[in-house]
């Protein structure tokens, strides 16, 4: 009897470590760096974020999920589901951020991130971010295409100012050769095409 009520004060007080813990990282601005790498298929994309001045302020990682470039004469973004081994397009892609800012004061700015297309299209990853933040959004085929094509930029305001900006850049060197076959009149049509971590 005394065993167990010992093993349930125990287990009493490892919980409330745990969520003083949790309490002291969000506090602390750590809380969002708790957000874990996918291990699901996704293309990785990142920016470096840097001052007028040229001096780096941090780092911004991107998983774009489910995603498959082609390249061509320009880089055609695809839809790839293992399940079904096809490519398609016209559907939503999830997306894990990751920020890491080295600069203490722009930390302490608690600025906010977005992602700026070449068609003028903003997208909202955090407002009032900590020095070290992750989230997961969606975003529509128009705003992740210029995204592995290197023409979508990364902006950190701190209230109007613009304080570091990046381009974002497709991480080509961690990509993965797959094909992927359909049957027709003639044969079976393979088509050559890249995708991300597997």
């Amino acid at each position: 009897m005394r065993r167990r009520r010992r093993q349930r004060t125990v287990v009493v007080a490892v919980a409330a470590g745990v969520i003083a813990l949790v309490g002291a990282l969000a506090a602390g601005g750590q809380i969002g760096s708790l957000l874990a790498h996918s291990k699901e298929p996704h293309l990785e994309l990142g920016a470096v974020l840097k001052g007028g001045d040229g001096r780096r302020i941090g780092t911004l990682e991107l998983e774009l999920h489910g995603a498959a470039v082609v390249f061509g004469r320009g880089v055609e973004l695809r839809r790839w589901t293992p399940a079904h081994s096809e490519l398609v397009s016209g559907a939503p892609f999830g997306v894990r951020w990751f920020l890491d800012l080295d600069d203490a004061a722009a930390a302490r700015a608690g600025g906010s991130l977005v992602v700026e297309t070449p068609s003028g299209r903003t997208v909202v990853l955090c407002t009032r971010c900590r020095a070290r933040d992750s989230g997961r959004i969606k975003i529509d085929p128009a705003v992740a295409a210029p995204l592995v094509r290197n023409s979508a930029h990364a902006v950190y305001r701190t209230g109007s100012d613009r304080t570091a900006a990046g381009t974002v850049l497709l991480q080509r060197s961690r990509l993965q050769r797959a094909v992927v076959c359909t049957p027709a009149r003639s044969g079976l049509v393979c088509s050559r095409f890249y995708t991300g971590h597997r």
